[in-house]
């Protein structure tokens, strides 16, 4: 059963984080909103007993997706994600 520390989830939240600062056009109000739902879609996602890198993108593609829009390369950062999850979990 693979699990993620404290660190590593809140290093993924970062990759979001990092997405959303270079962002421009998107008021502070919707950013704030879109950290939250981030925050909770990955939450949930990482809250599992067994941590699988697939769930956790289909999470991302499912409850993100408007995010992941915004994103100038969406499934770019669908591949950073994944490889960055992958790492974490070795």
């Amino acid at each position: 059963m693979q699990k993620l520390s404290g660190a590593d989830t809140q290093r993924i939240i970062q990759l979001f984080e990092n997405e959303l600062n270079i962002l421009h056009g998107v008021s502070v109000i919707e950013k704030m909103n879109y950290r939250r739902k981030i925050r909770n879609a990955l939450m949930s996602a990482f809250a599992v007993s067994d941590v699988k890198v697939e769930s956790v993108i289909r999470t991302v593609d499912e409850r993100l997706s408007d995010v992941l829009k915004l994103f100038q390369d969406g499934d770019g950062f669908k591949e950073k994600l994944r490889r960055e999850i992958q790492d974490k979990l070795r």
